[in-house]
């Protein structure tokens, strides 16, 4: 068995399979619908005054727009924002929310967070810090398939706590 796995790699157990080749047929679907979802959170937090910066491509205000309309059909499920109240007040939001799980991993058809505390990037110098955008306050959002006013609406309730 050893020699099958390494040169085979690691495999799946059947039911394991069965429920990856399931959902791959709804993947695209799934996908395009978190992408609108996306767009719409990214574009209702630029308009709130607790929010600094939203970092999502498909927003005029992204500093590589044109060239993310140019490279990509749909532009992805991950929202990232600056609160103007920093850490501090990040926590507080995320403690507040109730329809965002708090997760290291992105890319869930549940709606996630990566709150201020998780993306301190605190292995990293000063010059590295600037380069990738971790101010105080980031705060990363993977949107899922819930509906884009209860995802707004969590956002605004948890965002009047801070």
């Amino acid at each position: 068995m050893r020699a099958e796995f390494e040169l085979l790699g690691a495999l799946l157990d059947p039911h394991a399979a069965f429920l990856l080749q399931r959902s791959l047929k709804t993947y695209f679907i799934r996908y395009h619908e978190q992408c609108k979802t996306a767009s719409a959170v990214a574009t209702w937090l630029e308009q709130h005054p607790a929010v600094a910066e939203v970092r999502y491509p498909g927003l005029a205000s992204h500093p590589q727009a044109a060239l993310a309309a140019r490279q990509m059909r749909d532009m992805g499920t991950v929202v990232t924002f600056r609160l103007r109240a920093g850490n501090e007040a990040g926590a507080r939001f995320t403690e507040a929310l109730q329809l965002f799980a708090m997760a290291a991993s992105l890319g869930s058809s549940e709606s996630l967070i990566l709150p201020p505390q998780m993306l301190s990037g605190k292995d990293l110098t000063a010059q590295e810090l600037a380069i990738s955008g971790l101010a105080p306050g980031t705060v990363r959002l993977s949107i899922g398939l819930e509906d884009i006013e209860d995802l707004t609406d969590d956002l605004a309730q948890a965002l009047s706590k801070i």
